[in-house]
């Protein structure tokens, strides 16, 4: 609401979505201030800048076009005000709201910034940025944006050497208000014989078979990954899990009440201590971990599991990510000979269960003692 407030007859909001991937933020944006502007009656145009660094990404962004599954929590009200449905049940984004949103390729280390920005939002990007290029990327936010602009972040993300530049407006959304324009270095390293960013940057509307082809691509992937894909999980350096491929039931273990997206927290008991130090050990080493022949079960039910942690890198993004599989030890598939000899072959010996209990209350324990300074570091802020 403070963005349509105490603004003079014809002004304009300027919003920006960074890292905007396939859309959804940026329509949801322009759908929720759409809504309050109607309410307060503002007769000045929003226009939001939706921007990634992934062209195909903006591509799809820019049709607008979302299956009913992906719109599973749009109320049905919204669907109806907001989205046209398609003769193959898919639903495509009103022109009134694509109008409001310019999708363009950006990067935010080194593209220079917009400007004059009443909003910014981008959440869990930085988190995979390295810590010099998230201040950076910070200062070039508070430039950005106009005097009293809000800026969203991310829940995990923290505002750095710049938070002193910002008033807290809810802690724990993580929204902030820049408090005052402040001279910065903007050190863009732009090489100045290239093009800059121009109106003619931005992403067309391809044409329907382009997204179409897409699609199919994307449904024969699924197809492959679930003939062939080792059953298993895939995790991000957060250890939080980004997609289970085949059957898990081994692996995480049925969860009641509260959801924790934490994968030592959701693995069967049998395999909390062993992932933990599998995992550990693959972070630190930057290399595959095997531990082998674990112990599932008791008695008739018992039965014999190597557990493997495998690392994904992406150098070009800087970041890691890891796929946790069991396999029976006969099942064992064979590795190229340089993959092969990267693994790493931890045994597990039998640990008394007075131990094994300790080892988790503890772990425990440590996890509570990071949420309670995560909530201190909150309220400091605030």
């Amino acid at each position: 609401p403070p963005l349509f407030e105490s603004r003079k007859e014809g002004d304009d909001i300027r919003v920006w979505s960074a890292g905007c991937a396939t859309g959804e933020e940026a329509y949801s944006l322009a759908i929720i201030l759409s809504e309050h502007a109607e309410r307060v009656k503002f007769r000045g145009g929003i226009t939001i800048f939706a921007t990634d660094v992934h062209r195909s990404s903006l591509e799809f962004a820019s049709q607008g076009v979302y299956s009913a599954q992906r719109l599973k929590n749009v109320s049905q009200e919204r669907l109806l005000r907001f989205f046209v449905k398609q003769p193959d049940n898919s639903y495509r984004v009103c022109a009134e709201l694509r109008k409001m949103i310019v999708f363009a390729p950006h990067n935010l280390i080194s593209d220079p910034p917009f400007t004059r920005m009443d909003m910014i939002c981008c959440r869990n990007l930085l988190i995979y940025l390295q810590p010099e290029a998230q201040e950076k990327v910070i200062s070039l936010f508070h430039f950005a944006l106009r005097l009293s602009g809000v800026f969203f972040m991310g829940s995990s993300e923290g505002l750095g050497k710049m938070a002193s530049e910002f008033e807290t407006v809810y802690s724990s959304c993580k929204i902030f208000r820049k408090a005052r324009d402040l001279k910065v270095s903007l050190d863009m390293n732009v090489d100045p014989s290239q093009p800059r960013f121009t109106a003619s940057a931005v992403i067309q509307a391809p044409h329907r078979m382009t997204v179409s082809l897409d699609r199919q691509l994307v449904h024969d992937y699924d197809f492959l990954l679930k003939q062939y894909m080792p059953d298993g999980v895939l995790i991000n350096e957060r250890r939080q899990v980004l997609h289970c491929f085949g059957d898990t039931s081994e692996l995480l273990r049925q969860h009641e009440g509260r959801y924790e997206n934490d994968v030592i927290s959701l693995a069967a008991d049998e395999l909390r201590i062993p992932l933990s130090t599998a995992l550990h050990r693959a972070v630190k080493l930057n290399t595959n971990v095997t531990t082998a022949n674990i112990q599932l079960g008791t008695g008739r039910d018992a039965r014999r599991r190597n557990l493997h942690v495998e690392c994904i890198p992406d150098t070009r993004a800087g970041v890691t990510h890891f796929f946790i599989s069991l396999r029976p030890p006969e099942a064992e598939r064979t590795l190229p000979a340089e993959t092969a000899a990267e693994v790493v072959q931890v045994s597990v010996s039998t640990m008394p269960e007075q131990f094994r209990q300790r080892i988790v209350a503890l772990e425990q324990e440590l996890q509570a003692s990071k949420e309670s300074l995560q909530t201190a570091i909150e309220e400091l802020q605030t």
